[in-house]
């Protein structure tokens, strides 16, 4: 098996806390990323908030993605 297929694995292995907490990571960081997007409008910080969002979204996988990526 590959690098891939191993970390895969991990990944459907985690318990549902981690797994969910990974999937709204993932979540909050494209949420984040469509706030970026649109950053131009006038009388929001919208770009503040993007970024906000894509370092809460970070912060939040830190658990699960420490049990996917690590050694045995």
């Amino acid at each position: 098996m590959g690098w891939f297929t191993n970390k895969f694995e991990k990944f459907r292995k985690l318990p549902p806390r981690p797994m969910f907490m990974h999937v709204l990571s993932k979540f909050v960081f494209g949420v984040g990323l469509g706030v970026l997007l649109v950053f131009y409008l006038p009388n929001f910080n919208w770009q503040l908030l993007g970024w906000l969002l894509i370092t809460l979204s970070i912060i939040i996988a830190i658990p699960s993605i420490r049990i996917i990526l690590k050694k045995k």
